[in-house]
């Protein structure tokens, strides 16, 4: 661990591309720093202990949403709406 642990490097960093009424712009976007480690804590302890689980199966599924239509706008090369 130490201070740059989880942090990705700016040419990982995301691209979002939004389309307003036809107008189209473009940002590069941070990414958060992760830590799969305190994920797999909390979940352990909700297995473990019957603690609360570290996120929901609507969080896992919203997100597994998400990323199937950004690899799908890529693979397609144009804009998606969600």
């Amino acid at each position: 661990t130490g201070p740059n642990w989880g942090v990705e490097p700016e040419n990982k960093w995301g691209t979002l591309s939004s389309d307003n009424n036809g107008e189209t712009s473009t940002q590069i976007i941070p990414s958060l720093a992760g830590d799969y480690g305190q994920f797999y804590t909390l979940m352990a302890a909700a297995i473990k202990h019957n603690a609360p689980v570290p996120t929901s199966a609507k969080h896992g599924a919203d997100i597994i949403r998400v990323l199937e239509t950004a690899r799908k706008s890529f693979a397609e090369k144009k804009i998606i709406a969600l």
